[in-house]
């Protein structure tokens, strides 16, 4: 399957704006394109009847596995025919009328191939919060999370807004991985009750008090961007 961004360009016009040269708008095109392919979530722009205009790499991943969205003839759909009718509804409701739907969009649960939960939000495609009824031919945007994918765990910057220690640092970075506080230890070299004290200074300087608030906050703190090594 390939999905190139020449093709949203060319459809419906996206990416021309009055008044700026070709040139400029591809540019700009490019660099948008460019920033979807870092995000996490999937990213699917859309047009009428679900129609596949442009998908970011987070998105091409799930296609490709086939969960939890697939496309057929095109188009996206998910695993189940009646869970890809809602998206269809949504689809079509967000691009007829952007004035009712407003920016917020329409959320469609989804379920992937291992029975995972997955939403769908989809919002319209418009630069204008004055864009007014819209028609079924202007395309949307489907961002589609997995509860199955794992979080950025990339944490310099709460590291830093923090202060966290460089031995703080690596505690934090094995216990958003995943490791209990025993496996972290062993990880890092240090005794368990070292690794308790690191955790205990990160929680005071965080302000919370479990880890499971911890992990929470650094979810919440963390951008959610692909990181590559």
């Amino acid at each position: 399957m390939s999905i190139t961004t020449d093709r949203i360009v060319k459809a419906n016009g996206i990416g021309a704006t009055p008044g700026r040269s070709d040139a400029a708008d591809a540019y700009l095109f490019d660099a948008a394109t460019g920033t979807l392919d870092c995000l996490i979530a999937g990213v699917i722009i859309v047009g009428d009847q679900g129609r596949i205009l442009h998908a970011n790499l987070a998105a091409l991943e799930m296609l490709q596995a086939k969960s939890p969205v697939i496309q057929l003839g095109g188009c996206l759909c998910t695993l189940q025919a009646e869970r890809t009718k809602d998206l269809r509804r949504a689809i079509a409701t967000v691009q007829a009328d952007y004035a009712a739907i407003g920016p917020a969009g329409v959320a469609v649960p989804l379920i992937d191939k291992t029975g995972v939960h997955a939403t769908a939000h989809v919002l319209p495609l418009t630069n204008s919060p004055r864009a007014g009824r819209r028609n079924a031919h202007m395309p949307a945007v489907v961002f589609i999370q997995s509860s199955s994918i794992a979080p950025p765990i990339e944490i310099g910057a709460v590291v830093q807004s923090v202060h966290l220690t460089p031995a703080e640092a690596r505690l934090l970075q094995q216990l958003v991985s995943g490791a209990s506080l025993h496996e972290a230890a062993a990880a890092l070299g240090i005794a368990e009750a070292t690794a308790r004290t690191h955790r205990n200074h990160i929680f005071i300087k965080t302000g919370v008090s479990r880890r499971g608030d911890l992990l929470l906050l650094i979810g919440r703190l963390v951008p959610p961007i692909r990181h590559h090594h």
